[in-house]
């Protein structure tokens, strides 16, 4: 959806849901077509997108004429991060973040995962933070914050105020190409998820099914969809409410796992370990359930839509389970 909205602004009068639509259908094609290739395709832009981000940042830094910004100036402004808002402001912080774990989705095609898996986790997640703070500091600084409340282009302002308006659109253009590279990673990564799925429960295993190529085809075509279905029925605000609500959630559920498999099996193999356990993971579901708190409170429809869909699913799983149990302990009997 912020494709489409970019897409519009580069080239006006351009609907921004087809092209959204088609840029699912295109990438989905380009994944299904091998492992490889779609690797490879990723390579390509992800690298592109880093030497843009790069770019962005240095020609910010750049710029003679800057906004000012500076720390609070009273303890009454420090005491705003506790409002509400500021609750609400951090799920979407967290979703910007959420690219830092895609590795764990594919850790079955990593070599050597024991090693490289916590490697790649751990310099992901570094390098998106500090892409992400140099980011936001050139927006605040080519652009007063007044203009950038409730937008979502927001780096087509900032390019605005950089390279004037005979380079903002080979910018916007650019800024295009990025998210491009960001919707391939999650059509090539997410699906993989769905396989896990399949692999696991029987009743799911058309999910994990794969082509010669070792596409995961029926998985991507399912998650493509649905995408294109949220992208022709739904507003950007409404969806990213309602996937920043179900992200955090989610990691909130498997942090908590940390505790419930430290209990359940203590003398357990663990190659890798928790940092700081467990201060580190309690002060994590301590401040992400604080967000999702204020989230219902401010975000009622997106969240109870969010938490009807993660009932029903684990409705859904649970009687698909004993149903796999059930037919399992059938054919012991049997034999």
């Amino acid at each position: 959806m912020a494709l489409g909205r970019y897409s519009g602004v580069a080239f006006p009068g351009v609907d921004g849901t087809v092209v959204a639509v088609v840029a699912i259908v295109v990438l989905t094609l380009v994944h299904l077509v091998d492992v490889q290739f779609g690797c490879r395709f990723q390579n390509v832009f992800t690298v592109g997108k880093i030497l843009l981000i790069a770019a962005f940042i240095v020609a910010g830094f750049s710029m003679p004429y800057r906004q000012k910004i500076g720390l609070p100036e009273s303890l009454g402004e420090i005491g705003s991060v506790f409002n509400p808002d500021f609750a609400v402001g951090l799920v979407y912080v967290a979703f910007a973040y959420s690219g830092w774990n895609a590795s764990a989705y594919i850790a079955g095609e990593i070599s050597r995962p024991e090693r490289n898996l916590p490697i790649s986790l751990f310099l992901g997640t570094l390098f998106v933070s500090l892409c992400y703070v140099l980011l936001n500091l050139v927006f605040l600084l080519t652009v007063p914050a007044g203009e950038l409340a409730g937008k979502i282009e927001v780096g087509y302002l900032s390019a605005k105020a950089i390279f004037g308006a005979a380079g903002v659109r080979l910018t916007t253009l650019l800024i295009c190409l990025a998210l491009t590279s960001a919707l391939s990673s999650m059509i090539m990564v997410g699906p993989r998820v769905a396989s896990a799925m399949g692999e696991d429960i029987r009743a799911l295993g058309f999910l994990a099914r794969r082509n010669t190529r070792g596409v995961p085809v029926r998985a991507i075509l399912i998650q493509s969809s649905v995408a294109v279905l949220l992208a022709l029925t739904s507003a950007f605000n409404f969806v990213l409410t309602y996937v920043g609500f179900t992200l955090t959630l989610f990691t909130c559920m498997t942090v908590l796992g940390v505790f419930v498999l430290r209990f359940k099996e203590p003398y357990l193999k663990r190659p890798f370990k928790t940092w700081g356990y467990p201060v580190v993971p309690a002060l994590y579901l301590a401040v992400n359930g604080w967000m999702l708190c204020y989230l219902v409170i401010q975000r009622p429809l997106p969240s109870a839509f969010c938490l009807m869909t993660v009932a029903s699913l684990l409705v859904l799983y649970k009687w698909l389970t004993i149903r796999q149990s059930q037919s399992t302990l059938l054919y012991e009997e049997k034999r």
